[in-house]
């Protein structure tokens, strides 16, 4: 019997070890950079000391496969950030949730780097990104960035229900999220980020491949990654009853990021109904999102960027996916068609520089 308990237990090890060596090396698990609490903005960042790179791989045979680095600041990026005193030129600041940090992308083709060099690298574009990051959350990663970066100009993704996730009633512990009463808006602050036991299970590559490989909901990445996912797989929405609610909404996220940042240009990039393009739709409908935030931005004098057009046009020219058919983040052809939409917009409101005709940027 003992002799049978330790060839049980030898097995197990020698099992369990081949498991890690499969999903390590020949079926790489997806991999994840570590996330810490920024409590001077009540924000995420990712801990460079734990985790500098790594591969986010999608399928369960890992056929999708991209790299993410984490940067001296702590935000998925190819290059490092440097504070306003080591910069020569312009600054725009990307900010955003999981679009933004595009671990569906390599680090190096994401829109940011496609921005700058469709812009000659004359501007410098910096990428704020994290994962689970809803819309009332944008003005404490903004005002991390104006402190730490002063750039001058913000552009700020906004994705399909990020208006409606922005309620409390949508629980989201890592979020400041908002309350519509009938005195206005009430907000509901942030809960401080605790790792606990997940750090500890996603050493282990299978554990990671069964959550990042094979989708199932288990508590091994942060909660913010499980939000992300969520909310990237939204269906496309009909206007609701409560879009009232949603304007007071984003009329007071707009409101704050405009008394937050008074003398710097505000810029709002929005998705695409993509569900409904896929299935033939041919409305022309943009998401409610845009229609919201268009007809509010002028209140701020911001501006508002809508890949509703350009994507309807791309996929009837090429007829091909925005996103991956085993996650619905942009993949890097979306980032390209992103790049393209928001540089030509910028320059033909003279937002930057455009050499072709000598106009000159608003900063």
């Amino acid at each position: 019997m003992k002799r049978f308990i330790a060839y049980l237990i030898l097995f197990s090890v020698v099992l369990v070890a081949v498991i890690e060596i499969v999903f390590r090396y020949v079926v790489p698990a997806s991999e994840f950079p570590y996330s810490m609490w920024q409590s001077d903005y009540s924000i995420l960042l990712y801990d460079r000391e734990l985790d500098e790179e790594g591969q986010y791989t999608m399928g369960r045979l890992a056929q999708e496969r991209f790299t993410w680095k984490i940067n001296n600041e702590g935000w998925n990026s190819s290059r490092d950030f440097l504070p306003p005193e080591e910069r020569s030129i312009p600054l725009v600041a990307f900010v955003g949730s999981s679009y933004v940090q595009a671990f569906q992308v390599d680090c190096d083709r994401n829109m940011t780097v496609q921005i700058e060099e469709l812009l000659e690298h004359e501007v410098d574009v910096y990428g704020f990104g994290m994962g689970g990051a809803l819309f009332p959350q944008y003005p404490s990663i903004s005002q991390y960035v104006e402190d730490k970066f002063d750039p001058d100009m913000y552009v700020f993704f906004v994705s399909d229900g990020n208006l409606e996730s922005a309620l409390a009633r949508n629980r989201s512990r890592l979020n400041r999220q908002l309350v519509v009463t009938d005195r206005g808006i009430r907000e509901v602050a942030a809960e401080t980020y605790a790792p606990g036991m997940s750090r500890m299970l996603r050493s282990s590559s299978f554990a990671r491949y069964i959550i990042g490989n094979c989708n199932v909901d288990f508590d091994l990445k942060p909660r913010n990654f499980q939000e992300a996912n969520r909310a990237a797989q939204g269906q496309a929405r009909e206007e609701k009853e409560d879009r009232e609610e949603l304007e007071m909404v984003a009329s007071y996220i707009l409101h704050l990021l405009r008394d937050q940042h008074p003398d710097k240009e505000l810029v709002f990039l929005v998705d695409a109904p993509r569900r409904l393009i896929y299935a033939g739709d041919r409305s022309d409908d943009p998401l409610l999102e845009s229609k919201i935030l268009s007809g509010l931005v002028d209140e701020i004098d911001g501006y508002v960027i809508d890949m509703n057009a350009a994507f309807r046009e791309a996929w009837e020219t090429d007829g091909k996916r925005f996103n991956s058919t085993r996650n619905f983040h942009w993949n890097e052809y979306s980032h390209r068609l992103a790049s393209r939409e928001v540089v030509r917009y910028l320059k033909t409101n003279g937002l930057v520089p455009d050499q072709r005709t000598d106009n000159t940027a608003s900063f």
